[in-house]
Parts: structure tokens; sequence; C-alpha cells
């Protein structure tokens, strides 16, 4: 049986089943905790399932920090770190992740708003 053609029409409404998949975990949440440093976490967690259910083996998908040990270096804590699961690990334990430089992928910041000055906020703060 051949798989019928990709069109834009079907990617359009594939993507907005996403969206509307993402609004409704997210609204969830938001019925019961209005306390936004909460909501945002659950934001977080929300992204993070979906990448690791669309993402390879190699690589793998945590919130935690980039730092070099042998140079002293650690980066804030970042909300969603994508990496390479063929590198070691700095450390993983009790929910903290940390990894090698060498080791990222992607970084993603979380707003669950990009009103007034959170877009440069995060832009700056991931340079």
């Amino acid at each position: 049986m051949d798989d019928p053609p990709v069109s834009v029409e079907n990617l359009l409404a594939y993507c907005s089943s996403l969206a509307s998949e993402f609004g409704a975990r997210r609204g969830r949440v938001r019925h019961f905790v209005k306390h936004n440093l909460t909501s945002g976490t659950a934001n977080e967690a929300i992204l993070r399932d979906f990448l690791k259910s669309i993402s390879a083996d190699t690589s793998g998908i945590t919130d935690g920090f980039i730092c070099n040990p042998l140079r002293g270096t650690s980066s804030r804590q970042c909300d969603i770190l994508i990496h390479d699961r063929r590198h070691p690990l700095v450390y993983a334990e009790s929910g903290v992740t940390i990894i090698w430089p060498e080791a990222v992928l992607m970084l993603i910041e979380v707003k669950t708003s990009m009103a007034g000055t959170n877009a440069l906020k995060a832009l700056l703060r991931t340079l």
C-alpha cells in the first residue's frame, strides 16, 4: 500500500494538531496552578517530552548545565539541553545533569510569553 503524498495542507494540519495538543497540556496545569514558575516548569517538561518522542536514540534531552570543570566554567541553568549521548556526562544525579560543551547539540530557552523584554533577555542569556 502506497503512502499518501504529503501536501502543504497535511503538514499544516499536523502542525496545528501539535499546537492544539501543547495548548491543551499547558491549559490543564493552568486550571489548577496559577504560580508562574510552576507553570513555566510544566511548559518546559511538555516540550522536553515532545522532543524526546521525536528524537534519535543518540540524542539526550534534559535540563541542566553546560560545564567544563577543566576550565572552571559553568553555564546558567538551561531549560532544554539536547546533547550527543556518545559523549560522557560530567554529572547526572538527583535530577541534575551537567554536560561537556562538546556534547551540546542544541540549547532551547523556554518562555511562556515573549511580551516586553523576555525575547531580548532570552537571546542575551544564551549568547
